[in-house]
């Protein structure tokens, strides 16, 4: 199993059922230990993913989408656009629960200052993160799945990009045509010319006949 499918697994199996599990535990008002400890341990998990997977592949994923050798017209959408827009959900998510986070540990304690800005009510920016985290958690299944079969789309475009010259190629039996018809002619012209000798020939041996008959 490569890392690719590892890290889906364990969003599926994990990431989205504990963010559903928090979500339930902030609509049933436990709030303290549950929901705060579901939410850190997501949080926390979730950077450390980014940080070690995400990154270098979103990196080698532009690339490959920019780079000019690269000839086939899907890797834009394939390797660029998709994962830009999983990154911003994701990224967005990710954020937003970072404050979150850190707005209920440091509630009712002198560590509050360090949050200059603090909400008082955190239902919506929470449903929000929590829709935004299961947004990008589908975007990248989308992506896995998209990545994974690559030859066919790859193939397609292949095909669409040498329809051109396959159709320059079938111009040719035209000219190959042209050069079969001038070639025919030219028997013709073979035939024309045995003709003249032997009209020359014959007109020879009459003036051979009429020369022997003078004496």
């Amino acid at each position: 199993m490569d890392n690719s499918t590892a890290t889906l697994l364990f969003y599926l199996v994990v990431m989205a059922p504990s963010i559903l599990l928090g979500f339930y535990f902030a609509r049933t008002k436990r709030f303290r230990p549950y929901h705060r400890g579901i939410m850190t341990a997501v949080t926390v998990l979730n950077w450390v993913l980014i940080l070690i997977i995400m990154v270098g592949s979103y990196s080698g994923s532009i690339a490959y989408a920019t780079d000019p050798t690269t000839t086939y017209t899907s890797a834009s959408l394939r390797y660029g656009i998709l994962p830009t827009l999983h990154l911003i959900t994701g990224g967005i998510a990710q954020l937003l629960a970072t404050y979150l986070v850190l707005l209920m540990w440091t509630e009712d304690l002198k560590l509050e200052r360090l949050l200059p800005f603090r909400i008082k009510n955190i239902k919506t920016p929470m449903r929000l993160t929590m829709g935004l985290w299961l947004t990008a958690i589908l975007l990248g299944v989308a992506i896995y799945a998209i990545w994974r079969a690559p030859a066919t789309v790859e193939a397609q475009d292949t095909a669409i990009s040498t329809e051109q010259p396959a159709g320059d190629a079938t111009q040719d039996p035209l000219s190959t045509e042209e050069a079969t018809g001038d070639a025919t002619e030219e028997p013709v012209a073979t035939e024309e010319a045995l003709g003249d000798s032997t009209e020359e020939a014959v007109s020879t041996e009459e003036a051979e006949a009429s020369s022997t008959e003078s004496p």
